[in-house]
C-alpha cells in the first residue's frame, strides 16, 4: 500500500465505562463479579489482544473477585448499541472510536477533523496530557459514560477500487465513513459522498460496488481483509490524511 508522508489520519479508540459499574449485571461461580467487554474487532486484532491482556491481570490478582469476559467481532451489536448496553449497566466496557461519542458530546468531534494533529507524534503527546483528555472524558458524565483510556489504531487510511494519488482523486466518489456528523463534513470538503455505514458492513460493499471506497486504519486492509478486495480490483495505492 503505497502511502503519501505529508496526509494520514489518526484514530482515537475510547475505553468506555459505564456510571452504573457498581450494578452487579452477573457473577460467576463463587460469586465472582462478571465484567463484560465489547469490541467489534476479530480476535486476531490488536486491540483484543490488548483486552485480553487486561483479562489475565486481572484475574491473576484479583481472580477470587471478578471475571473478565471479552466479546469480540461485534457479538453483542455494533459500538452504538453497546454503549447504550453500558448505559443500563448490562455492560461494563465497549471499545469504540471517538466517532461514536460525538453523539453524547459534540467535543468529541475534534478527533474527527483532518489535519488536527501535523503527525503521529504530535498526537501522541496531546493524548499523554491529563489536562487535555480528562476534559474530554468528563464531558458524557452525564450521559451515563465515561471514557478511561484509549487506544492508537494506527494511521487512517482512504482505499478502495481504484488508485488514489491524492486528495483530487476522491472528488465524485461515494466513500464510507463512520457515523459521524464530522466525518460527513470532511467528505464534503473533498466533494465526495459521505456513505455513513457499519464497520461490518464495509467488506460487501466494497464487493458489490455499493460504495467506491473506504476511510480506515490499516488493520481494516489486513485483519479484518479489506484488502482482499482492493486486491481484486487491482489497486493498490492509498492517501493518508493526518487528523
Amino acid at each position: 500500500m503505497k502511502r503519501q508522508k505529508t496526509l494520514g489520519i489518526i484514530l482515537v479508540l475510547v475505553l468506555m465505562l459505564t456510571l452504573t459499574a457498581c450494578v452487579r449485571p452477573g457473577e460467576a461461580a463463587g460469586g465472582r463479579r462478571i465484567i463484560r467487554i465489547s469490541h467489534g474487532q476479530p480476535e486476531a486484532h490488536p486491540i483484543h489482544i490488548a483486552l485480553n491482556g487486561m483479562k489475565e491481570e486481572i484475574e491473576s490478582k484479583l481472580g477470587d473477585k471478578y471475571e473478565v469476559q471479552i466479546y469480540a467481532n461485534g457479538l453483542l451489536g455494533d459500538t452504538k448499541n453497546a454503549l447504550e448496553l453500558t448505559q443500563t449497566g448490562a455492560l461494563d466496557f465497549v471499545v469504540g472510536s471517538a466517532s461514536n461519542m460525538e453523539t453524547f458530546n459534540p467535543l468529541y468531534s475534534i478527533f474527527s477533523m483532518p489535519y488536527l494533529f501535523v503527525n503521529e507524534d504530535a498526537y501522541h503527546e496531546v493524548m499523554a496530557n491529563d489536562d487535555i483528555t480528562d476534559k474530554v472524558y468528563q464531558s458524557t458524565i452525564n450521559s451515563g459514560v465515561l471514557s478511561v483510556g484509549w487506544f492508537d489504531a494506527g494511521t487512517r487510511n482512504f482505499y478502495g477500487t481504484k488508485p488514489f494519488k491524492t486528495v483530487d482523486d476522491l472528488k465524485g466518489l461515494k466513500i464510507r465513513v463512520q457515523p459521524s456528523p464530522m466525518n460527513v463534513q470532511m467528505m464534503q470538503a473533498f466533494d465526495a459522498g459521505a456513505v455513513p455505514m457499519g464497520f461490518g458492513e464495509v467488506y460487501t460493499a466494497l464487493q458489490n460496488g455499493t460504495i467506491d471506497a473506504a476511510e480506515n486504519n490499516e488493520f481494516a486492509l489486513t485483519s479484518v481483509k479489506h484488502g482482499e478486495v482492493e486486491a481484486a480490483a487491482g489497486t493498490s495505492d492509498s492517501v493518508r490524511i493526518i487528523r
